[in-house]
């Protein structure tokens, strides 16, 4: 379960989110809709934990998300513009995901923290500059 008590966030003067209240059941899906520049991403960022919100509270599993960031392996993200094959399923994407994440390599660590400690050098960079048969 995910819940958002009086959420607000600001960039400078522009008010983005202004007492956000809202919660997703347990194994509920949701999808945020509305124009560009309504704060569906800054909403979406705050829950995932991205962006720190100026007050309000998020909680997952009843547990509020300020510096505990163990609850993220319990949220699934599919943003909107994603470059993945067309014929990949979204449980396909999402069992991929949580599988990378899980994973070991040949060092041990798990796929997030061999990149954050890889001195491969691609992995650094943007993936639109990257070589075309490096992305393949």
């Amino acid at each position: 379960m995910v819940s958002i008590q009086n959420l607000h966030k600001k960039f400078g003067k522009n008010t983005i989110l202004a007492g956000i209240d809202f919660s997703v059941e347990e194994n509920g899906v949701i999808a945020v809709l509305g124009p560009n520049g309504s704060g569906k991403t800054t909403l979406i960022k705050s829950i995932l934990g991205m962006v720190i919100p100026d007050s309000g509270t998020i909680s997952v599993q009843k547990n509020d998300i300020k510096k505990n960031w163990e609850y993220r392996k319990n949220i699934d993200y599919l943003p909107q513009i994603a470059n993945f094959p067309g014929n990949l399923k979204v449980r396909e994407l999402i069992t991929m995901i949580k599988a990378l994440r899980l994973q070991k390599t040949d060092t041990g660590l798990s796929v997030p923290q061999f990149l954050k400690s890889s001195d491969v050098p691609f992995t650094a960079k943007c993936y639109n500059h990257l070589a075309l048969n490096i992305q393949r």
